[in-house]
């Protein structure tokens, strides 16, 4: 079955429809089975049926992104899609268009992360960019006007190449770029209004340091190797107090800045999903 047919009703030949419960569970079971054939999954994303994939992101942690409940006629930029939680996130809060991008190369555990087909370490399957991406957005029936995704680096990204959005959504990503305040203009110069932005962050720990309060100093540190969570493309990684300062200088108001510390965090899936400390901060583009 098409993946575009996953939400098609059938009707027999004589106009009569199908026993809905037994298509819908035809179909249910069919979802299901593209998403088991999907090697990798970073996002869990609710789909029809009553199915979720097996992601881990953004779990417990959805609420601190602090998007807003009515995105009502947006046009959004989500940088970093990869599985496209936030894509369909926004779209179902109304957005009006979201362009999704990502260039592959945060595929966790990737042998290859320069190649258009990506193997995992574990797995003797192949990732292909893109794939779950796809799957969910037919499943959830959004069309290509709706939603639109590109193969594309956040150092490309400009007026002349995805034109201008409302909002900005950076999840993940600064933190993964090896010129992050070059990244960040680029983000910029996109973002009429609003810049959403989660990441990383050392205000409470450091690979070098461990443990120290370091919330309130604009510092960023360089990882060359694996020293930052055992991912090698983790190559910088900020405060919260440099992040906002990084947003000023992009001509931006910070509006709100909230950092998780796993340490004061009961909940263990909390600990476990933030790893070390992650900020999360909302910034407005500042008037003339």
């Amino acid at each position: 079955m098409l993946r575009s047919q996953l939400l098609r009703r059938v009707v027999r030949a004589d106009g009569a429809p199908h026993c809905k419960a037994k298509e819908n569970a035809l179909d249910a079971q069919e979802l299901q089975s593209q998403i088991d054939r999907v090697p990798f999954w970073y996002h869990a994303i609710e789909l029809p049926g009553g199915i979720t994939t097996p992601g881990i992101s953004p779990g417990p942690l959805k609420d601190f992104y602090d998007l807003p409940k009515d995105m009502t006629g947006k046009r959004v930029l989500d940088v970093g899609a990869f599985d496209g939680y936030w894509t369909f996130e926004c779209l179902r809060r109304g957005a009006d268009s979201v362009l999704a991008i990502d260039d592959g190369s945060d595929l966790l555990k990737a042998e290859n992360m320069a190649g258009m087909e990506i193997r995992v370490e574990d797995r003797s399957e192949t990732v292909v960019p893109w794939e779950g991406f796809d799957l969910c957005k037919h499943a959830l029936g959004y069309n290509d006007q709706q939603c639109e995704r590109k193969t594309l680096s956040l150092y490309d990204v400009s007026p002349d190449t995805v034109g201008q959005f409302d909002v900005v959504l950076l999840f993940g990503v600064l933190y993964h770029l090896r010129w992050p305040m070059y990244g960040l203009d680029r983000a910029a110069s996109v973002c009429c209004s609003e810049m959403y932005l989660e990441s990383a962050c050392v205000d409470y720990f450091s690979p070098y340091d461990g443990l120290h309060p370091l919330v309130d100093m604009p510092r960023m540190e360089f990882y060359a190797g694996k020293q930052y969570g055992g991912n090698p493309t983790n190559w910088w990684v900020p405060t919260s107090r440099c992040i906002t300062e990084m947003l000023v200088a992009c001509d931006f108001k910070p509006i709100s800045r909230c950092t998780l510390n796993p340490a004061e965090q009961p909940d263990m899936k909390i600990k476990q999903l933030l790893g070390f400390s992650r900020c999360f901060i909302t910034a407005k583009r500042r008037t003339q």
